[in-house]
C-alpha cells in the first residue's frame, strides 16, 4: 500500500537533518514517499522592483490600468 507523507522544509539545517532522518528511518519501505513544501513569506516580493521603470519590461499597475481602459474602448 502506497504511504505518502508531507514534509515542510525551509532551507535550513534542521530541516536537512530531518530529512535525513526520515530517509534513514523508511530506507528499507519501497512503499513510502515523500512530498516537500516550502512556505513563502507574504511579506517577501516575489518580483523584485525596476531599477530603472522607464527601461524595464516588467509590467506595472499603470500597464495594466491601460489595458483594462483599452479592451473596455474608453
Amino acid at each position: 500500500m502506497k504511504k505518502e507523507i508531507l514534509v515542510a522544509i525551509d532551507g535550513s539545517v534542521y530541516s536537512n537533518q530531518s530529512l535525513s532522518y526520515l530517509s534513514l528511518l523508511f530506507a528499507d519501505d519501497d512503499d513510502i514517499h515523500f512530498h516537500l513544501t516550502t512556505m513563502v513569506s507574504s511579506s517577501v516580493s516575489v518580483m523584485p522592483s525596476a531599477t530603472d521603470p522607464n527601461n524595464s519590461l516588467m509590467p506595472t499597475s499603470g500597464d495594466n490600468e491601460k489595458k483594462r481602459l483599452q479592451q473596455n474602448g474608453t
